[in-house]
C-alpha cells in the first residue's frame, strides 16, 4: 500500500499546476485521506494555492457543488477549471454528468476541509458562509439541503421562511431519494406530466 511517509516525499517535489491543484495518483489519495487529519494533510492542503484553499473551504459546506453555485460561494472565478479537474481526474470528488455538471466531495475530504474550515474561519465566519450557501442552494430548488445549513448556521428568520414557502417542495425532497443535482430536473419532469395530463 502506498504510505504517508512516500506521499509526503512525492508531494515535498511538487508544485500546483494551472488550476491550483497537484496531480496525484488513486493510491496518493488514498494514503491523503486515511492520514488528512495529520500533520501531512496539512502540509499537503498547504502546498495548494491560496485562493484553491479557499476554494475548497468554502464549497465544503455545500452537499453537492455546481459551478455556477461555488463561483457565487467562493468568489473565484476558475470554480469551473477546478471542478472540471477534480471530477475529470476523480480527485476526492465524484462527478455525475447532468446539465450542469454536479460535484460530489469524498465524504472524508469534506471532514478534512471543515477541520481545515473551523481551524481558518471565526464561528461567525463559518455562519456567514453557511447562510450564504444556504441561500444559493435554496435558488437552486435544493430546499431540503438549504433548511439544514440555515440550522446549522442558527439563521431562524431565513429557516422560517424557507419551511413556510416550500412547504410542498421540502416534502417532496424529503420523501425521496434522489441523485445529486436531481430535485429541479425532477420537479421540471413531473410538471410536464402533469401538463400532459390536463
Amino acid at each position: 500500500m502506498f504510505s504517508a511517509s512516500e506521499a509526503n516525499r512525492t508531494f515535498s517535489r511538487s508544485t500546483p499546476n494551472s488550476s491550483g491543484l497537484i496531480r496525484i495518483t488513486v493510491s496518493q489519495q488514498f494514503a491523503i485521506l486515511i492520514d488528512s487529519s495529520s500533520y501531512f494533510g496539512m502540509q499537503i492542503f498547504q502546498k495548494i494555492k491560496k485562493e484553491t484553499q479557499e476554494f475548497f473551504l468554502k464549497t465544503a459546506f455545500l452537499p453537492t457543488v455546481t459551478v455556477r453555485v461555488a463561483e457565487k460561494l467562493s468568489g473565484f472565478s476558475a470554480s469551473e477549471q477546478i471542478l472540471s479537474d477534480l471530477g475529470e481526474n476523480h480527485y476526492f470528488t465524484e462527478s455525475h454528468p447532468q446539465s450542469p455538471p454536479v460535484y460530489q466531495y469524498h465524504p472524508l475530504f469534506r471532514e478534512f476541509l471543515f477541520s481545515r474550515a473551523r481551524d481558518s474561519y471565526s464561528t461567525d465566519e463559518i455562519s456567514r458562509i453557511q447562510q450564504s450557501a444556504a441561500l444559493l442552494l435554496e435558488e437552486s430548488g435544493q430546499e431540503y439541503d438549504a433548511v439544514s445549513l440555515l440550522g446549522k448556521a442558527k439563521d431562524w428568520g431565513n429557516l422560517i421562511r424557507v419551511i413556510l414557502s416550500r412547504a410542498h417542495a421540502l416534502m417532496v425532497q424529503g420523501g425521496e431519494t434522489e441523485k445529486p443535482g436531481e430535485t429541479e430536473n425532477t420537479r421540471r419532469r413531473d410538471g410536464e406530466r402533469g401538463k400532459g395530463r390536463n
